[in-house]
């Protein structure tokens, strides 16, 4: 028995072993783990890194290179606001013609016909907002979606070509 003033020395569990208490809602375990300062140096990286990312996302994903051309395409599925900056945007440059592009409306169904489609809804609105209807041309996709985008061009691409349209462009 340890007399008062002598020191007991605790001796670790061997490997495998544990101390328990609360039975066995508490486990005591003897393990390697990081130095304060290394937790402190991996956070700050975190950060550092995130803030990266966000600071470099936008002018990475925002990137906006108009050519000059006698055309203006607008998707028909965007904002109005969008709708509004279009119209802005046909009123600054010298565009001859506004096309609207766009699948079926999401919530239809599906494909029912071309006046069920964003083209359709995106024509409708830049009337609304003061373009002259013998200006805006609808080219509705038949595509709901995934790759919305892509199948707008497509369907562009091919109205082109049914009608052969030129579009006038200066590419530099």
């Amino acid at each position: 028995m340890p007399m008062s003033g002598d020191s007991v020395e605790t001796i670790p569990p061997r490997s495998g072993q544990e101390n328990r208490a609360l039975g066995g809602l508490l486990v005591r375990k003897y393990r390697w783990a990081l130095a304060w300062w290394v937790k402190l140096l991996l956070v700050v990286t975190g950060l550092a890194l995130a803030a990266g990312v966000v600071l470099g996302a936008y002018p990475f994903l925002a990137i906006n290179q108009p050519v000059n051309a006698d055309i203006l395409v607008v998707e028909g599925w965007v904002h109005p606001y969008a709708i509004r900056a279009a119209m802005q945007e046909f009123k600054r440059h010298p565009y001859e013609r506004v096309f609207t592009t766009g699948g079926p409306v999401v919530g239809k169904g599906g494909y029912i016909n071309d006046y069920q489609t964003a083209a359709s809804v995106g024509a409708d609105l830049l009337k609304d907002e003061g373009l002259p209807a013998d200006l805006v041309q609808m080219v509705p996709t038949h595509v709901i979606g995934r790759d919305r985008t892509y199948s707008s061009a497509v369907a562009l691409r091919d109205w082109f070509r049914e009608h052969t349209f030129r579009c006038a462009a200066l590419i530099s």
